[in-house]
């Protein structure tokens, strides 16, 4: 036979109170009480004890668990680590030299580059950083591989611009300038080519036969 006292055992180790117990029983709390002191209680009665202390168990276990989320949201709001700076790298310092007592140190002059010499189709070594133009008194004799037409062509040229020429490598460059030094017009001659420039270095005119060139 099963009695109040074994009931309020039972509601104690699942530590709900009879205020719950009787709302989750459709129950007042001092029918609750009533119950719980008891000599005997029917099977019935314990039946229905039994599911509404499950319903008010379940409750409990709800009621705990929100808390617990409310209180970890609340601790991490300061509980949030701080960011650290991020390491610097820190360079050796340069060893310096020993310095003998009674000597000055000099300071490290770099070496100077020669310029290169690059070959002209007229067989000499220019400069490596020619001027714009050159002007001589007679065009110098070509070498081969350079075709009769090129040499007559080139002489021609000569004589037109009056010796203002630029020559890089197998191209020679036959500029027109007027009082102030602004190109006009120019004449660029290869091996195998010839070109007709404006005053901006647009090609108007140009072939492969030394003959046609005006």
């Amino acid at each position: 036979m099963t009695t109040g006292k074994q009931l309020r055992s039972l509601r104690t180790k699942k530590q709900v109170s009879q205020k719950l117990l009787a709302q989750c029983g459709s129950w007042s709390s001092a029918y609750v009480h009533k119950l719980e002191q008891s000599r005997s209680v029917s099977v019935s009665q314990v039946t229905r004890y039994a599911a509404a202390l499950d319903a008010a168990s379940a409750r409990v276990t709800e009621s705990r668990a929100k808390e617990e989320r409310d209180s970890q949201a609340v601790l991490s709001r300061f509980d949030t680590p701080t960011s650290k700076p991020a390491a610097r790298s820190v360079q050796p310092p340069t060893p310096t030299p020993p310095v003998v007592p009674g000597t000055v140190p000099s300071a490290t002059v770099p070496a100077r580059r020669p310029p290169v010499p690059t070959k002209s189709p007229l067989g000499s070594a220019a400069p490596a950083a020619p001027p714009r133009f050159t002007l001589n008194s007679k065009p110098a004799p070509l070498a081969e591989p350079y075709s009769p037409a090129y040499t007559r062509a080139y002489t021609r040229m000569w004589a037109r611009f009056k010796g203002r020429v630029t020559v890089v490598g197998d191209t020679a460059r036959f500029d027109n300038v007027d009082a102030a030094g602004v190109i006009c017009n120019s004449v660029v001659l290869s091996r195998t080519t010839w070109e007709k420039l404006d005053r901006t270095g647009k090609v108007i005119e140009s072939g492969s036969d030394f003959n046609l060139l005006p």
